[in-house]
C-alpha cells in the first residue's frame, strides 16, 4: 500500500510540473506577441496630418532617403542648399542643423616665455655686486647716504607729531641702500657694534662699507639691526627680513615670535 501511495504522489508531481511548464511557455508567448505588437505600432508609417506638419509628402514617407531630402528642403535655407559643400556633407552624413557657438575660440598652446633676467652664474661672471678694493671707500658712499635721507623723508613724511606705529609699516617696505646701519645684537659676537653704509642687500645678507674702507657681509638671520631717521630709532629683526628687497616692498608682514638675543 505504501508503494502504491508513493507512486501516486510521483505521478501527481509529474503532472504538476508539466502544467507549470505549459503555463510558462504560454506566458512567454503572450509577452512576445505583446512586445511584437508594440514594435509594429512604433514602426507604422506616419499619418497624413503629421507628415503635413513636418513638411513631408505621403509618398516620401515610404523611402528613408526621400524623407530626409524632403525634411532638409523644408528646414534648410536656400543659400545653404546652393553651397557646393552641402551635397558632400549630406552624403557623408555630417550635417549641422543647429547654430554653432561662434564665441568660443580654439584652444592654443601657450608658450612659456624664457627668463630675461641674468642667472646667478652670469652675474658672477660679469662681476655684478663685486666691489674692487679701489672702490671700497667710505667717502664714496656718503653722497648715497644723503640721497637716502631725502628718500626716507619723502616716503615716511616725518613730522614732530608722527607716531612710531604709523612709521613702522613704511620702514619695513623701504629701500635700505645708503642707510647707515649698526648691528645691535647678533648670535656671533664679532658682528656686534659693526657700523657702515648699506651698499647691497641680498636675500640673506647686508653688505656694509665701514669707516675703515672695507666691505663686511653680515647675515640677516640671528641679527638685529638699528638705524636712525630724523630722531626716530628703528630696530630690524633680520630673521624676519630674509627676502629680496624687491619682494619685501610687496610682502605682507605678519607678527611672528622672535627669540630675544
Amino acid at each position: 500500500k505504501q508503494s502504491v501511495d508513493h507512486s501516486t504522489s510521483k505521478a501527481e508531481r509529474g503532472s504538476f510540473d508539466i502544467k507549470s511548464r505549459a503555463w510558462i511557455i504560454r506566458h512567454q508567448k503572450q509577452s512576445v506577441d505583446h512586445s511584437t505588437s508594440k514594435v509594429e505600432k512604433i514602426l507604422q508609417p506616419l499619418s497624413a496630418d503629421i507628415t503635413h506638419r513636418v513638411g513631408m509628402t505621403a509618398a516620401s514617407s515610404s523611402s528613408s532617403k526621400k524623407v530626409v531630402k524632403s525634411f532638409i528642403s523644408a528646414h534648410v535655407s536656400d543659400e545653404k542648399r546652393r553651397d557646393p559643400e552641402f551635397d558632400e556633407q549630406l552624403n557623408a552624413r555630417v550635417l549641422v542643423l543647429e547654430k554653432t557657438r561662434t564665441g568660443c575660440k580654439p584652444w592654443k598652446r601657450v608658450s612659456v616665455k624664457k627668463r630675461c633676467s641674468l642667472t646667478s652664474r652670469q652675474k658672477r661672471r660679469l662681476g655684478i655686486g663685486h666691489f674692487p678694493k679701489s672702490e671700497q671707500r667710505y667717502d664714496l658712499f656718503v653722497p648715497l647716504h644723503k640721497l637716502w635721507c631725502q628718500y626716507m623723508q619723502d616716503v615716511m613724511q616725518i613730522s614732530p607729531n608722527s607716531k612710531p606705529a604709523t612709521l613702522e609699516p613704511k620702514v619695513l617696505k623701504a629701500d635700505y641702500h645708503g642707510c647707515i646701519m649698526t648691528v645691535a645684537r647678533s648670535k656671533c659676537p664679532s658682528y656686534v657694534g659693526m657700523t657702515g653704509i648699506v651698499v647691497q642687500e641680498t636675500q640673506a645678507t647686508f653688505k656694509l662699507v665701514t669707516q675703515r674702507d672695507c666691505v663686511k657681509v653680515v647675515p640677516k638671520a640671528g641679527s638685529i639691526f638699528s638705524f636712525e631717521v630724523k630722531g626716530f630709532q628703528f630696530n630690524l629683526y633680520g630673521s624676519q627680513l630674509c627676502c629680496r628687497a624687491s619682494e619685501r616692498s610687496a610682502k605682507k608682514f605678519k607678527t611672528k615670535p622672535t627669540v630675544d638675543l
